[in-house]
């Protein structure tokens, strides 16, 4: 079962993804992961592990720790 630290990232990331128009293949392609890895990260089917973390960050140019954080939307 997910954690809930990973459901606040997968959310997050799904926000940024929405907010810039852009795709989990495009994020997996900048991870270098296959796009089935970021999909089951996405569907909290594997952790987020920190250096995924940190490379979705750079993919947004955020901070990593916006993507840990809860956000009340």
């Amino acid at each position: 079962m997910a954690s809930e630290l990973d459901k606040t990232i997968s959310k997050n990331v799904r926000i940024y993804l929405a907010a810039r128009d852009c795709t989990q293949r495009k994020l997996a392609d900048f991870m270098g992961d296959h796009p089935m890895v970021t999909s089951k990260r996405m569907r909290n089917q594997m952790t987020w592990r920190a250096e995924d973390i940190e490379k979705a960050a750079e993919f947004f140019g955020i901070e990593p720790s916006v993507l840990v954080t809860a956000h009340d939307l």
